[in-house]
C-alpha cells in the first residue's frame, strides 16, 4: 500500500494518491485523486468548468465559471433552475403575465394571444385581431389615444376618429365628426337642407335646397342673385344683362338701349339712335342697317354704302363707286390724273429716274441715254457705250461685279479681270493677274530677280554670291557655320580659329589691328595712341580687362617703346605743372607677362624727381604706395 490509503497497490486505482474511496467519475479505472480528467470529457480539470461531470462545449450562460451541467441557476438570476420559469433568461421577478408557466423574458407570447410578440402591436395585452384604428404601430388595445388626435380616449367625444378640436355642436357629448346629426334635429347630417342648424320641420321657400333656417341668399327669382344685387329682383336674368347700364337688367329694362326711345317702337332696340334715321326707310334704323342704301350690296362690301347703285360700277378702281367718287384717277395709283405722270399706268411713287415729263413706268428710255430700256444693259444708268466686260448681260456702270469672278468690284483688287483668288504677292493692292509690277518686300526689285523676295534689300547685297542675299542667307560667307554663330560672319572660317579669344576670327582680324577701344592709330609697325589728360586705357587694371590688345604674328619680332612728353594733356604747349606719367608691361594671350618694364601699378601718391623739360629723354620717379619704378625711358 503505496500511498498507504488502506488500498492494496493491486486494486488502488491511484497507487501513489491517497484515495480510500477510490472514486473514478467517468470510469476509466484511473481514479479521480491521480486523474487530470476526472470526468473523461476532453477538458483537463485545471481549466474544467464542471470537473465531475462531462461538458465538453463548456456552456456556461451566466458566466460565473461554474460549467451550466453543474450549475444550480445558470442564468445567475438567484433563482435556482428547478423553480426558474426561464433557467437560462435571468428574471429574479418570475413575471409570467399570462401565467403559462414561462416567464415574459423567454416567453414569445407574452400575453398568450397566438400572435408573437415580435410582432404584436400589444405585447403584453391580448388582441388577436390586432386592430390598430390610427395606424400608429400600437394596438387599440394598449393605445390610450386610439385616433391618434392628442385628446385621450377616455376624455375623447370621438375615441375612434380623430378631432383634436372636440367640436360638438349639440352637445350631446357625440363629437360631430363621429355624430350623424350634428344638430339634434332628428334629420340625418346627409339629409339634413341645414345640418348644423335644427330645422326639423325642413322649409325651403324658394326650393333651393338650402333651408330657410340657413340660407343667406333672398333670391326672389330664384336666378341665383340675391335680390339686393339683382337688376331684375322679380324677373330671373342670372347673367344680369344691362345693355345700356342703367342699372335694370334687360330682361326688365323697356328701353334696352337707354336712347328714349322704347323697345317697342325703337327701329334699332339694341343699339341707341334716339334720332331713329332711316336711309332707305325700311324700318330698320341705319346703326342697325346692314344695308343702308337699301341697294342689296351689304355696306360691309358696297363701294358707295350711302348712295345706291347696284351695279358698283368703279371705273378707276379705287374701292369707290362711280356713284359716290368725287376724285379722278384713272390706274387708280392714288395720284390724280392732272398730277400723275403716268395717267394711265399705276405709279403711285411716281418715280422718274431721268426727270423727264414721264414716269419711269410708262417710259421707255428712264436712264434717258438714247438706249430703249428694252436693250439698254443698264436701263437706270446712263452709259450710252453699253460696255460689259464680263458679258453677263448687265452693263459695267450697273454691275457691282464687272468681271463676274464673285468679288464685288469695290473689294476686287483687279475688278476688271478674274481673280477669284484675289492674290496679291506683294501686297500693294493690286492683284497679281493685274500686276505688271510684283514685289513681295516692296524693296522696289521686282520679285522675278529679287535675291530676297521676302525681306526688303534694295542694295541686294550678297557677300558669298550664291543666290540668297545677305540679309535673307543665314551663311552670309558659305562656310557652312550660321552667321549667328560664326565669329567672321563675313569671311569664310569654317575652322573658327580665333588666337586671341576676343570673339573676332583670325580669319578676320587683321595683323597689328587697333584695339576696338581707346583710340589709337597705327602707323606702319608702331602703334602711337594720343589722349587726353585722363590716359585710364593704359592704366594696368583696365588695360588688362579692356580689349586692349595687338594680334600679332609669332614668326615676326616687334619693338615696343614708350615716349612721354609734358603738356596740357592735348599736344599743345609746355606746362610742367601738367604732370603725365607713363609705363607699360607686355603680356602673351594668356595675360602672362612677359615683359618686366613697367612704371607703375596705380597713379596715385607719385611725384617726379624732377621737373620735366622739354628735349627730356629720362623720366625720374620717387616711389610712392604701390609705386614701383623700373624703367628708365
Amino acid at each position: 500500500d503505496t500511498d498507504g490509503d488502506g488500498v492494496n497497490d493491486d486494486v488502488d486505482n491511484c497507487v501513489n494518491d491517497v484515495n480510500p474511496t477510490q472514486t473514478d467519475s467517468d470510469n476509466d479505472g484511473l481514479g479521480d485523486a491521480c486523474d487530470d480528467d476526472a470526468d473523461g470529457d476532453t477538458v483537463l480539470d485545471t481549466v474544467d468548468n464542471c470537473p465531475s461531470n462531462p461538458n465538453t462545449a463548456q456552456t456556461d450562460t451566466d458566466n460565473d465559471n461554474i460549467g451550466d451541467v453543474c450549475d444550480p441557476d445558470d442564468d445567475g438570476d438567484t433563482v435556482s433552475d428547478a423553480i426558474d420559469n426561464c433557467p437560462l433568461d435571468a428574471n429574479t421577478n418570475q413575471a409570467d403575465i399570462d401565467n403559462d408557466g414561462q416567464g415574459d423574458v423567454c416567453d414569445t407570447d407574452d400575453d398568450n394571444d397566438t400572435v408573437d410578440d415580435a410582432t404584436d402591436n400589444c405585447p403584453l395585452i391580448a388582441n388577436t385581431n390586432q386592430t390598430d384604428t390610427d395606424n400608429d404601430g400600437q394596438g387599440d388595445a394598449c393605445d390610450t389615444d386610439d385616433d391618434n388626435d392628442t385628446v385621450a380616449d377616455a376624455a375623447d367625444n370621438c375615441p375612434l376618429v380623430s378631432n383634436s378640436g372636440q367640436e360638438d355642436l349639440d352637445n350631446d357629448n357625440l363629437g360631430d365628426v363621429c355624430d350623424d346629426d350634428d344638430d339634434n334635429d332628428t334629420v340625418i347630417d346627409t339629409a339634413d337642407n341645414c345640418p348644423v342648424n335644427s330645422n326639423t320641420d325642413q322649409a325651403d321657400v324658394d326650393g333651393d335646397g338650402i333651408g330657410d333656417v340657413c340660407d343667406a341668399l333672398n333670391d326672389n327669382d330664384a336666378d341665383g342673385i340675391a335680390n339686393s344685387a339683382d337688376n331684375c329682383p322679380d324677373t330671373s336674368n342670372a347673367g344680369q344683362e344691362d345693355l345700356d347700364n342703367d342699372g335694370q337688367g334687360d330682361a326688365c329694362d323697356t328701353d334696352d338701349d337707354g336712347d328714349g326711345v322704347v323697345d317697342a317702337t325703337d327701329n334699332c332696340p339694341v343699339d341707341a339712335n334716339a334720332g331713329q334715321a332711316d336711309l332707305d326707310n325700311d324700318g330698320q334704323g341705319d346703326v342697325c342697317d346692314t344695308d343702308d342704301d337699301g341697294d342689296t350690296i351689304a355696306d360691309t362690301t358696297d363701294n358707295c354704302p350711302l348712295v345706291s347703285n347696284v351695279g358698283q360700277a368703279d371705273v378707276d378702281n379705287d374701292g369707290i363707286g362711280d356713284a359716290c367718287d368725287t376724285f379722278n384717277d384713272n390706274d387708280g395709283d392714288g395720284v390724280e390724273n392732272t398730277a400723275d405722270n403716268c395717267p394711265n399706268t399705276a405709279n403711285a411713287g411716281q418715280e422718274n429716274n431721268d426727270g423727264d415729263s414721264e414716269g419711269d413706268v410708262c417710259d421707255t428710255d428712264d436712264d434717258n441715254d438714247t438706249i430703249l430700256d428694252a436693250s439698254d444693259n443698264c436701263p437706270l444708268l446712263s452709259n450710252p457705250n453699253q460696255t460689259n466686260t464680263d458679258g453677263s448681260g448687265e452693263g459695267d456702270a450697273c454691275d457691282d461685279d464687272d468681271d463676274d469672278d464673285t468679288v464685288l468690284d469695290g473689294a476686287d483688287n483687279c475688278p476688271l479681270v478674274i481673280n477669284t483668288d484675289q492674290a496679291d504677292v506683294d501686297n500693294d493692292g493690286i492683284g497679281d493677274v493685274c500686276d505688271t509690277f510684283n514685289d513681295t518686300d516692296g524693296d522696289g526689285v521686282e520679285n522675278s530677280v529679287d535675291n530676297c523676295i521676302a525681306i526688303a534689300n534694295a542694295g541686294q547685297e550678297n557677300n558669298d554670291g550664291d543666290a540668297e542675299g545677305d540679309v535673307c542667307d543665314a551663311d552670309d560667307d558659305n562656310d557652312t557655320v550660321a552667321d549667328i554663330s560664326d565669329n567672321c560672319p563675313l569671311v569664310a572660317n569654317t575652322d573658327q580659329a580665333d588666337f586671341d579669344g576676343d570673339g573676332t576670327g583670325d580669319a578676320c582680324e587683321p595683323v597689328g589691328a587697333a584695339p576696338t577701344t581707346n583710340a589709337g592709330v597705327l602707323i606702319g609697325e608702331t602703334a602711337v595712341w594720343y589722349g587726353s589728360t585722363e590716359m585710364s586705357f593704359i592704366d594696368y587694371p583696365t588695360t588688362r580687362h579692356s580689349s586692349s590688345y595687338y594680334r600679332i604674328d609669332p614668326e615676326r619680332d616687334y619693338e615696343v617703346s614708350v615716349s612721354v612728353m609734358a603738356g596740357d594733356g592735348a599736344g599743345g604747349e609746355y606746362d610742367a605743372s601738367a604732370r603725365q606719367y607713363v609705363g607699360y608691361r607686355n603680356f602673351d594671350i594668356d595675360q602672362v607677362a612677359v615683359s618686366r618694364y613697367w612704371a607703375y601699378l596705380e597713379r596715385y601718391q607719385a611725384t617726379l624727381a624732377q621737373d620735366l623739360n622739354p628735349g627730356d629723354t629720362e623720366v625720374h620717379l620717387e616711389p610712392g604706395s604701390n609705386f614701383y619704378v623700373n624703367a628708365t625711358s
